[in-house]
């Protein structure tokens, strides 16, 4: 199968393959919620363009950086440059083009319905917390810590796999980390949304993002800790390679996760209000 040690790189190549051709999906969500919220066709182009370019362009861009100061030091960790200029002609020629498709699509549609009547004029935020504890910040912050308690058990012999130079095969228990992980950020997400309504302040929309993303800040300081203190790196030039990687892996949770969040906490505002009724 995919994860055979025999067929090396497999399940590799399966991964971007099929995060290349869902690049489609990915611009018309984009698109689809940004007409949905601004109420307007206008600059889904330029919106299309911008998904197409920030995650794919943080890790080419990353992974040149990498080669170039690896291929100035003689290493051979390096990437050969026909697998990554097939990488990126994977992303110019096939990622960023369906993300316009999919994005066209959803410019076709015409806006949602909401259940209630939104104001013109964002209302004044009167009733500020007080506490620490009720404060947006530290719930978006708090949301994080449960998914990451989730993916805390398979992270260090992830780790261990990819800079120790071991073998690693539990790659069904790793699908069911990632399932059971998004069901826990689903549910942080709903939770921390509502208490961030509770408190009468309706800017849930970036909030909700950064509840999600914020397993990417708790991953990114497990990463530093395995690196001070288990990893047994030595030079620098190790453990560059390491933080760009660890660089890699932090974005690629913080956008998943925050996307995801989001998306779960539109859903649950739209279902509690046209439960309310409320003008």
């Amino acid at each position: 199968g995919l994860i055979s040690p025999v067929k090396r790189g497999a399940l590799m190549t399966w991964i971007l393959v099929t995060y290349f051709m869902l690049a489609v999906l990915g611009g018309y969500a984009g698109v689809r919620y940004h007409v949905n919220i601004t109420r307007s066709k206008e600059g889904w182009r330029l919106l299309a363009m911008r998904i197409s370019l920030f995650l794919g362009g943080i890790v080419i861009a990353i992974l040149t950086l990498l080669n170039i100061v690896l291929g100035a030091a003689k290493s051979t960790q390096g990437i050969p440059f026909l697998p990554m200029f097939f990488l990126f002609l994977l992303w110019v020629l096939l990622s960023i083009p369906l993300c316009f498709v999919g994005g066209y699509f959803a410019s076709k549609r015409d806006p949602c319905d909401y259940p209630v009547r939104t104001n013109q004029i964002p209302r004044e935020i009167v009733n500020k917390p007080t506490s620490i504890v009720a404060h947006p910040l530290f719930i978006v912050f708090l949301a994080g810590l449960l998914p990451f308690g989730v993916m805390y058990v398979d992270l260090y012999f992830i780790f261990s796999a990819m800079f120790e130079h071991l073998y690693y095969y539990a790659f069904g228990f790793l699908f069911g980390m990632v399932a059971i992980t998004a069901i826990v950020c689903i549910e942080m997400s709903i939770v921390s949304t509502y208490m961030i309504l509770c408190i009468e302040d309706y800017r849930w929309w970036w909030r909700s993002f950064y509840a999600g993303g914020s397993v990417a800040l708790y991953f990114a300081l497990y990463g530093l800790s395995y690196l001070i203190f288990d990893s047994g790196l030595v030079g620098g030039l190790s453990r560059f390679v390491f933080l760009c990687y660890l660089s890699i892996m932090s974005t690629i949770v913080y956008v998943s996760m925050g996307s995801l969040s989001f998306c779960v906490a539109y859903l649950f505002v739209r279902k509690i209000y046209a439960a309310i009724k409320a003008d």
